[in-house]
């Protein structure tokens, strides 16, 4: 059994079944920001250090937008910071870490005329910024990265049926299409790709008719050579999924891993959800093409903690039997799927939008009767459930646990579970309000309770006034990070009150 030890003048020892460890002074570094500005991003790159980048409202012309980027070593040393410039026409996709360094995406907005796409390569530990442009399709939205040494292959579909993938050598600056495929309403969930086979397999879901999907992969060699087609009839062609990861196992087989819901007609029903509602999570080992896959609802876990509004999620639904139960739908924010050893663990985070409403009446000198109005403002997202599951190599569920969410109230919607696997204890760990709270989900120490740390300041005297947006993240070895915003007091500096943003480095015991 491990211990949380905290450190202080007096070496105070406090038990705790499994935890993180801080000391008297915090390795800590903190950035004083106003208040309302565009929050950041944090990527941790192993022992390079950290990445910091959010955009700017700052302009270098009527063409270009400058992002900030901060740059900070294992040791929390602020190495500096580097405004750069991206160009007004990009939306910001996603990024992508490998080999320790940070890969950026950029699409062409909406609103853009151009067919262009955008790589930005940052090297932490060089302090390097560079950018990679390369050209799209024209009409698409990207839907994949992956990355492999200096080569990016970048997939992206279009409302015209068909999917592509633009393979970029990023140390030569050259690009090409390699993949150009027709499909029904394709939506290419996940990218695997194995260099030393010479393959790339595509994960694809595509809407054969309104609210009927089906489920296939291409697979390819690296140049864009097509190797294969596999339509897998065992999904539920009724079902919708909401999102997919492919892996190959230790037998050389392919699984797939993700969420799904049977509502397809329902799914964006809730007008302030900002995601697609979720019914359960599903599984099946690919071995052939009517392979089955394994489907779980929420209402299945018997201690899935509810939530409901005036808009509830959970409805009544009529089976093939005519036998009504209770389903449960909530729009949930996923992050990628970790394998450790031989499990592989997924973890949905439920929440709900909250809202007020307006109210407005109206005069009019020609009628006596005043008029009525209201319209919803929404004041934020309240998390609710973590739910991990645990799949072994066969796609099958060791176990699945849901953890109830405490006091995560944020208008920003990004992933906040860590798990950390000690042993045969899975314990799940998340930052809320200036503490960490802990609870072991699975194993021979599994209990209801939780246990809750501080998040030391930099000072003694300092008083966390508000703690927000913040969040607890892997980076190496047995490190974490705790991040977020807080206003801070001390009544014993000249400045009583500052606004930062905080990180806090903390060792897994």
């Amino acid at each position: 059994m491990r211990y949380l030890h905290v450190i202080t003048l007096l070496f105070l020892l406090l038990p705790f079944s499994e935890g993180f460890a801080q000391y008297n002074k915090p390795l800590r570094v903190e950035i004083e920001v106003k208040s309302g500005e565009e929050p950041f991003r944090l990527v941790t790159c192993g022992e390079n250090g950290l990445v910091l980048f959010a955009q700017t409202n700052k302009v270098e012309n009527k063409d270009n937008v400058l992002w900030t980027f901060n740059f900070v070593d294992k040791n929390l040393k602020n190495q500096g910071q580097v405004l750069y410039p991206v160009p007004r026409s990009y939306d910001f996709y996603d990024y992508e870490v490998s080999e320790n360094r940070l890969f950026m995406v950029f699409n062409s907005s909406r609103t853009s005329l151009s067919d262009e796409g955008m790589l930005l390569f940052i090297d932490p530990a060089k302090y390097i910024i560079a950018s990679i442009p390369f050209k799209v399709p024209s009409k698409t939205t990207i839907s994949a990265i992956k990355i492999t040494g200096n080569m990016a292959y970048v997939a992206l579909v279009s409302k015209s049926n068909r999917f592509y993938v633009v393979k970029v050598n990023m140390g030569e600056g050259k690009f090409s299409t390699i993949i150009d495929e027709k499909a029904d309403n394709p939506n290419v969930m996940s990218m695997l790709l194995e260099s030393g086979k010479n393959s790339l397999s595509l994960f694809v879901q595509k809407e054969v008719k309104r609210n009927k999907f089906e489920n296939s992969i291409y697979t390819y060699d690296l140049t864009g050579a097509k190797a294969g087609e596999i339509n897998y009839t065992g999904f539920n062609k009724e079902f919708y999924l909401v999102n997919a990861e492919l892996f190959r196992n230790k037998s050389n087989q392919l699984l797939v891993l993700g969420s799904y819901n049977e509502e397809p007609s329902r799914r964006f029903s809730e007008y302030f959800s900002n995601g697609t509602e979720t019914t359960g999570f599903f599984s099946g080992l690919l071995i052939n093409n009517d392979a089955g896959i394994i489907y779980k609802r929420f209402s299945e876990l018997t201690n899935f903690h509810g939530f409901f509004d005036d808009h509830s999620s959970i409805f009544n639904h009529v089976t093939k039997k005519n036998k009504r139960i209770s389903d449960i739908n909530y729009p949930a924010v996923t992050q990628n799927i970790q394998k450790i050893d031989s499990a592989y663990y997924f973890i949905m985070e439920t929440y709900v939008p909250e809202y007020h409403r307006n109210y407005r009446q109206s005069y009019n000198l020609y009628y006596s009767m005043p008029g009525y109005s209201d319209y919803p403002i929404l004041d934020g997202y309240r998390f609710i459930n973590a739910i991990t599951v645990s799949y072994n190599e066969q796609a099958g569920v060791n176990w699945s646990s849901a953890m109830e969410i405490r006091d995560v109230f944020s208008k920003y919607i990004y992933p906040r579970m860590n798990i950390v696997v000690d042993g045969e204890n899975a314990i799940l760990s998340y930052s809320t309000k200036g503490k960490i709270l802990s609870k072991v989900i699975d194993g021979p120490d599994a209990k209801t309770g939780y246990e809750q740390m501080s998040i030391m300041p930099n000072m003694a005297k300092d008083e966390i006034v508000d703690d927000y947006n913040n969040g607890l993240v892997y980076w190496y070895g047995n490190n974490f990070i705790a991040y977020g915003y807080q206003l801070i007091r001390n009544n014993f500096t000249s400045k009583n009150k500052r606004t930062v943003f905080y990180i806090n480095k903390l060792a897994f015991r």
